[in-house]
């Protein structure tokens, strides 16, 4: 398979489906936990008291008492730093994915396909004189993080397009279904009693009297 038939499948792919996404710039901010530091400063603290009284020189006891001043003076520091949590800042660039994909260069559009998450399998075909890529062979596929906005671009554009046609197609995967209307006229089932004048009271129905015939003798 010849390498820039895979380039250009590749390319219209990759364009098709996050061409018109706007690219944005993220920035991520580390947090900050001062509870691992404030434990093991205390710890070294701890251990610093157990050679308290021990120094014979006064110089060796001025240096004990300045390091436990210090270590006393960082753990009150410690005990009111608040934590921090990370956060992830991202920014609209204005720029759409294919403002990118022709400014950059080879490396450049290599690294957009594997920050996305691009991946192309080719399967085992004949042989012959070729004059295009066979697509029956080829699955190009996208994990990163545009997979959820080529999905919801793929849901819009099936909507917006049976909308326009009239036509009753297929729902696409999430996507809304809208229920009919439900009518204000009742509807009387029957089992339900009919509310009817007529029926409620109904006229009197003459008795009939069998008629008298006179037997000839």
């Amino acid at each position: 398979m010849r390498g820039d038939w895979v380039d250009e499948f590749v390319t219209a792919e990759f364009l098709r489906l996050v061409g018109s996404v706007q690219t944005t710039h993220v920035v991520e901010i580390p947090g900050y936990d001062p509870e691992p530091e404030l434990r093991a400063t205390l710890a070294e603290f701890a251990e610093h008291q157990e050679q308290k009284g021990r120094q014979k020189s006064k110089h060796a006891a001025a240096l004990w008492q300045e390091r436990a001043d210090a270590l006393d003076t960082r753990i009150a520091e410690l005990e009111t730093r608040e934590k921090v949590d990370p956060q992830r800042v991202v920014t609209p660039t204005g720029r759409t994915f294919t403002d990118e994909w022709t400014d950059a260069d080879t490396t450049g559009r290599r690294a957009m396909l594997i920050e996305a998450g691009v991946r192309l399998d080719v399967r085992r075909g004949t042989r012959g004189g070729w004059r295009k890529l066979d697509t029956s062979r080829v699955d190009f596929t996208m994990t990163g993080e545009l997979d959820p906005a080529t999905e919801g671009m793929a849901v819009a554009a099936a909507d917006t397009e049976a909308e326009a046609n009239g036509t009753d197609v297929p729902p696409v995967p999430g996507s809304v279904a809208r229920l009919a209307e439900t009518t204000a006229e009742p509807v009387h089932t029957l089992a339900e009693p009919v509310t009817d004048p007529a029926r409620e009271h109904p006229e009197p129905v003459a008795e009939l009297v069998p008629e008298r015939v006179p037997v000839l003798a």
